[in-house]
């Protein structure tokens, strides 16, 4: 299982966003990711704005 999380990097301030799903394989959060990825690139609100995007794989049984 893949969870998709982002950091989002403008005028020093940090962000983190994670979309509230869980992706069943590394593909399928991929796929996502990269649409994401051009959807950040295309709507940055500055030259200066970056972002981190990755998909982490998490266990399948998490106990708190």
């Amino acid at each position: 299982m893949y969870v998709f999380l982002v950091v989002l990097m403008v005028n020093g301030m940090y962000s983190v966003q994670a979309p509230n799903m869980v992706f069943p394989d590394l593909e399928t959060c991929e796929r996502v990711k990269n649409m994401n990825t051009e959807v950040l690139r295309n709507t940055s609100p500055s030259d200066t704005a970056k972002f981190y995007a990755k998909c982490i794989m998490i266990p399948r049984d998490i106990s708190v």
